[in-house]
């Protein structure tokens, strides 16, 4: 679990400022969208766990995750299986496994893990933690996207974190949207993250952007992650994507006035 890339986004969760006594907790249900007849209805759902050998010293397993459901029962079930399914594996769980069964599995091995290196070292003092939140970007009868946020610490000098973005097309059943699908052109939108990517380090648009990128790389790729937002398309490269992880992560957004007759608003947003 340690060398699992996860991550997150937001603080600690209010369970974590109660008592520190060792515990765990069971699924719960969150915040649920009312949604239209011609839109998919979510919700985000908690599942805790948690356990402490002092006042100090605790290992916390916070997951928000999203379920979905509507008038288009096979469509929600579609757009549900690949959110949770990319959820677990962000967590280095099984995908093919239901999502509540496969994060009680996790939650309880790294608590396990925690409880078995305090028995291996008493004498350091540290604290663990792994974290997902879940969120709707955009929720039409056309298109729905999400994006799930992987925070976690285990020790060392920094945590592992990771964004994962999703778009689904509403009018095809569900199916999952990749860039070629948002793209007229993908090698031409290129050039506009180099520069956006540049600006975002600080650097000027005539860079060498080589000197940020990993060894080998001549030019900035897509990322794995691009999705629809409302006002335009969202890029997202995680820690160690594409560049040595001192370089960060980095999120970009290019709107439908940059992006021009490359990608379609029409198709997507009234």
């Amino acid at each position: 679990m340690k060398n699992q890339l996860l991550l997150l986004a937001g603080a600690l969760v209010l369970c974590f400022a109660i008592s520190c006594k060792p515990k765990n907790a069971g699924v719960e249900t969150g915040n649920v969208e009312t949604a239209s007849p011609d839109t998919l209805r979510y919700e985000v759902r908690r599942a805790a766990k948690r356990h402490c050998v002092n006042d100090e010293q605790c290992a916390d397993f916070t997951i928000f995750y999203l379920t979905m459901s509507g008038n288009n029962a096979a469509m929600a079930a579609t757009v549900r299986t690949r959110v949770q399914a990319r959820t677990v594996l962000g967590l280095g769980g099984n995908p093919n496994a239901p999502v509540e069964l496969a994060i009680d599995s996790m939650g309880n091995q790294f608590i396990e893990e925690f409880i078995q290196l305090k028995r291996d070292q008493p004498k350091q003092t540290f604290n663990q933690s792994v974290q997902v939140t879940s969120n709707v970007l955009l929720n039409t009868p056309r298109i729905m996207t999400t994006r799930v946020n992987f925070y976690s610490f285990t020790g060392g000098a920094h945590p592992n974190i990771a964004s994962v973005l999703q778009s689904f097309d509403l009018q095809r059943d569900g199916a999952e949207l990749g860039a070629a699908d948002l793209l007229s052109d993908t090698s031409a939108v290129l050039p506009m993250l180099e520069k956006a990517f540049l600006e975002n380090k600080m650097m000027q648009a005539n860079d060498d952007i080589t000197k940020l990128l990993s060894p080998g790389l001549k030019r900035l790729p897509l990322p794995a992650s691009v999705a629809v937002a409302r006002d335009g398309i969202w890029f997202v490269y995680n820690e160690g994507e594409v560049a040595p992880r001192a370089v960060g992560s980095t999120d970009i957004l290019l709107r439908w006035e940059q992006l021009g007759q490359l990608a379609d608003k029409s198709k997507w947003l009234p």
